[in-house]
Formats: structure tokens, C-alpha cells, sequence
């Protein structure tokens, strides 16, 4: 029977208390960026995280997640994790001046 999908949609709907705009958070997601860390004058992931910190206030982000890969592969002298590790001390740089000025 078709009513018997949209009946317990509306009894779940029931269920599920209003969300509140204050209770709103918003979760960046960074996809694939082993392209943005091979030349050291590609700026896109630096980039990428500081509009997350530049903005995380008026959208208020709570999580900061990258899926795929963050490096395409290593080298002897550690390049492309050493320009994702330099990306991501923003990070933890921030991190200990949330709630400061």
C-alpha cells in the first residue's frame, strides 16, 4: 500500500524534535587534495583551511574533515607531507586560540 510509506515518514517526523537555528553547526569536508601539495607554489590547500578558520565563526564549524587522499605518494625528502603538515599546523594553531579575542 502507498500510504503506509508517507504514514510512518509522518510518525517518525513526529518523533523528531524542531531543530533549533542555535542548535545549527556546519561540518567542512575537504575532498582529495594530493593534487594541491605536489608544487610548492600551489596554494590551494593552505587556502582551503584558512576560509575554513576565516569563516568558522559565522558558519559556525564544529568539524574540519579531509576524505581521500592527502598525499599522492613519498619521496625521500618528505615533500608532500611536510606541505600537509605545514596546511594542517593551521589547525592546531587555531585550535589553541578558539574563544580568544
Amino acid at each position: 500500500m502507498r500510504i503506509l510509506p508517507f504514514a510512518i515518514l509522518l510518525f517518525l517526523t513526529a518523533l523528531v524534535p524542531a531543530v533549533r537555528a542555535e542548535d545549527s553547526f556546519t561540518i567542512a569536508v575537504v575532498p582529495d587534495t594530493q593534487q594541491e601539495v605536489l608544487r610548492a607554489n600551489d596554494t590551494r590547500f593552505v587556502n582551503r583551511i584558512q576560509w575554513v578558520l576565516a569563516n568558522r565563526a559565522a558558519l559556525n564549524i564544529k568539524l574540519f574533515a579531509q576524505v581521500g587522499d592527502l598525499c599522492n605518494w613519498d619521496t625521500p625528502d618528505h615533500i608532500q607531507y611536510q606541505r600537509a603538515s605545514a596546511g594542517l599546523q593551521l589547525l592546531d594553531d587555531a585550535q589553541h586560540t578558539v574563544g580568544a579575542a
